[in-house]
């Protein structure tokens, strides 16, 4: 197989269709990442709860998702001007995740691994809501 840089990328969109296929608007780029985020929250609890092997030094993690899943569901209710406005809150609401990461002690079971990727979509939603907003200029 050819490296990346030695392949022929047909960067044409081939139908008009998908030419006209508009980004989404920045109030639905935010809805997105609130929601998102919410689902995996609930889903992360839902595994903590089933987690047969919890160990009570770990229940600081239990707080940071309860207050990140608080945050976020306040979040939902707030309207933000702009990204800027967007990622100061978003990120008071990564913040507890992250912190609560460093102090789990079992980063490879499933709960673990949900927030290594909990951590990951935080950044990454951050940078989805600031592009809609360029692009959308």
């Amino acid at each position: 197989m050819k490296p990346l840089n030695q392949r022929n990328f047909n960067m044409k969109a081939s139908t008009p269709k998908a030419q006209a296929q508009a980004l989404p608007i920045f109030s639905q780029a935010v809805a997105l990442a609130l929601a998102k985020a919410q689902a995996d929250l609930e889903c992360m609890i839902k595994i903590r709860c089933a987690d047969e092997h919890w160990d009570d030094c770990d229940n600081d993690i239990d707080f940071a998702v309860e207050l990140t899943a608080s945050h976020i569901a306040r979040m939902k209710t707030m309207d933000f001007a702009d990204s800027s406005a967007f990622e100061a809150e978003w990120f008071k609401a990564a913040g507890a995740l992250n912190l609560g990461r460093k102090t789990f002690s079992r980063s490879s079971c499933a709960f673990g691994m949900m927030l290594a990727h909990m951590c990951a979509l935080f950044e990454q939603m951050a940078a989805m809501v600031e592009f809609v907003e360029r692009q959308n200029g």
